[in-house]
């Protein structure tokens, strides 16, 4: 299940999610966490949503979104 699948299915469900972004390789995780804060975005859920990374560049970009 991607996470856009399953914003899709359980959004409204819990009044928090815990979105852990784990990059894989150093040179996606820029992408990867732009992409799912961009879907986090796209389906409202930006005061409901703690990110969490132990990749730098992640953590870096999930401070800044806030």
């Amino acid at each position: 299940m991607t996470l856009e699948d399953m914003l899709k299915q359980t959004k409204g469900w819990f009044k928090t999610y815990f979105i852990e972004i784990k990059a894989h390789k150093p040179e996606k995780a820029e992408e990867q966490t732009l992409d799912a804060i961009n879907l986090v975005t796209r389906y409202g859920l930006e005061d409901n949503v703690v990110f969490t990374s132990y990749d730098k560049t992640a953590n870096y970009i999930i401070g800044s979104f806030k």
